[in-house]
Formats: C-alpha cells, structure tokens, sequence
C-alpha cells in the first residue's frame, strides 16, 4: 500500500489546490498555507502521521525535520534541497524529487528561506522545531508592526 499512498499523494498535489498531499490507506487530506506553517501546526497539535505518504510543493530541511517529528514514511517534494533529501534518507525516509536546488530560497529569491536559515544547524529534530517556532514568532511580530 506504501507505493500506493505514495503515488496517489504526488498525484493529487498535481491535480488539486492544494499545497500539500497526505495519503495513509482512505485517509487522504489535502492542504493549504505557506512554507511549513501545515507541518508545524500538526506537530504543535500533536498530530501522528505513522505511514502516510507526503507529496508536497517545496520541501527543504524545515519541512524534512517535520516530516521527520510526525513519523511520515515517503515524502515528494515538486522542489526539494539537497540537504532535505539526505536528511529525509538518513533518517530512513523514501523521498523523491522533481527539481532539486543546494537550499531552498525566500520569496524575493535573495536569501535563504527564514525557516531554513533557522534549522541549519539543528542537531536534531526537537532543536529544528523550537527554532522554526521561534522564527514563526519573530515573522509574526514583524507582520504586526
């Protein structure tokens, strides 16, 4: 069922609106939002995401170091960095890739991404969480001001 799951997810982030594919069996949720904010606010809720497959549209070592807290099992990424993938393996994740970049850039494409500048030098997947939180609030408390 694995390749199954796997095959169907990258298959409904091809076809549907969405940012982000999980497919487990019949679980199937399609998802929204910017950056890792999907992934970050289901490990904030403690969500458990043993054997879903993941297909989603940019995956650097943020969103790897989640994938790694909930447990999911494949991951594609339509872009992912370099440092992702091996992350991902190391950590005996399947992951695949359509385009492949050394690190995932910020909007205006002039810097690295904030959430990954946060992680990159996280020795494990609790320190990457806090750190990505952290930077949520600082990207938080600018939008405001």
């Amino acid at each position: 069922m694995p390749e199954r799951d796997w095959t169907r997810a990258r298959e409904l982030l091809r076809t549907e609106d969405c940012a982000l594919a999980l497919v487990k069996d019949d679980d199937v949720r399609l998802m929204q939002g910017h950056g890792v904010r999907p992934l970050l606010t289901m490990v904030d809720e403690g969500e458990d995401l043993i054997g879903f497959s993941a297909a989603d549209k940019v995956v650097g070592q943020a969103a790897a170091w989640l994938y790694i807290t909930l447990g999911v099992t494949r991951v594609h990424g339509e872009l992912m960095s370099e440092g992702a993938k091996t992350l991902l393996e190391d950590n005996n994740i399947a992951c695949s890739g359509t385009t492949f970049v050394p690190v995932i850039l910020n909007r205006t494409r002039d810097d690295w991404c904030p959430m990954e500048k946060s992680v990159k030098d996280a020795q494990d997947a609790k320190e990457a969480t806090e750190a990505m939180r952290q930077t949520r609030a600082r990207m938080m408390g600018q939008k405001r001001a």
